[in-house]
């Protein structure tokens, strides 16, 4: 089986820092809330993915579109 990173990607307006974490948990939390659009990068090996660099191999599903 291979591993992946999911990247999950919300702006939201807080405060501060902790409040906006716990603003973006709810939102993933909440089942009305519309689906989100996902970034997947595979690891290479045993390594995870460079994120200093680009990401040539980033897969990006809209979860919002009917497929």
């Amino acid at each position: 089986m291979k591993t992946y990173r999911v990247i999950y990607e919300i702006d939201v307006e807080a405060d501060t820092p902790e409040e906006a974490a716990r603003e973006a948990y709810e939102c993933m939390r909440d089942p009305e809330a519309m689906p989100p659009r996902l970034d997947v990068v595979a690891w290479s090996g045993d390594c995870p993915p460079d994120f200093t660099s680009d990401l040539p191999n980033v897969q990006s599903f809209d979860l919002s579109v009917d497929r």
